[in-house]
């Protein structure tokens, strides 16, 4: 029995599956297992797409539910199956929302959240990310805390990730965030520092995780 993926954001260490997102952007779609063939097809498209993964953009005509077939073949060199256990059909369905159409307070990732970093409980901060629709303009605020440097982050409805790049200061933060149901943000990262003899970054530590509520 074969299954597919449909992700976003692809990241290093950080991969998105999701059933939900904004139109305007690139999915990707995957066999979760080796076979013969594969043939796909998305949506109303008649295109066949015929490799174990390939990616596709939508734009602002993807809106409501779009469904993905994937039908895969075996090879059975010795013929121990019959041509209906060869063939495995599975399909899955991605729910398109129009990007202006979210707003700070929905079930997405924009919003405003209090909380604290493990092992540090006792610390509460709020943090924010803003979409290009905000009047303060859009971007990661205020993490760690008290930093003032807006970060570029890339977000998808329920994940964002995020990396300082070339900013040096606030620790260079690098890292993921995600809803774990409609209120509570996760985002695990980790702190570096510019070292400009070797011309790279370098981890100060380890995995710390932030835990917050939205406001």
């Amino acid at each position: 029995m074969d299954s597919l993926s449909v992700v976003s954001l692809e990241y290093p260490g950080f991969t998105v599956e999701v059933d939900t997102t904004w139109n305007n952007i690139r999915l990707y779609f995957r066999a979760m297992h080796d076979n013969a063939t594969y043939e796909w097809l998305v949506g109303a498209d008649p295109t066949i797409h015929t490799g174990k993964e390939f990616s596709l953009n939508f734009g602002d005509a993807a809106v409501g539910d779009i469904t993905i077939r994937l039908i895969t073949t075996i090879d059975d060199v010795e013929g121990c199956y019959s041509e209906e256990e060869k063939v495995d059909t599975s399909y899955n369905t991605v729910h398109f929302i129009k990007f202006e159409d979210v707003t700070e307070l929905t079930t997405s990732i924009y919003g405003e959240y209090y909380g604290y970093v493990e092992g540090n409980s006792e610390e509460y901060f709020t943090v924010s990310l803003k979409s290009i629709y905000d009047e303060e303009g859009p971007g990661f605020r205020n993490f760690p805390k008290d930093c003032n440097i807006v970060f570029d982050a890339n977000p998808s409805y329920r994940h964002f990730v995020f990396d300082t790049g070339n900013i040096t200061n606030c620790n260079n933060p690098k890292g993921f965030g995600e809803l774990q149901n409609i209120n509570t943000l996760i985002i695990k990262f980790k702190t570096r520092f510019y070292n400009f003899e070797t011309s790279m970054y370098e981890e100060t530590s380890e995995e710390k995780t932030f835990i917050g509520v939205r406001q």
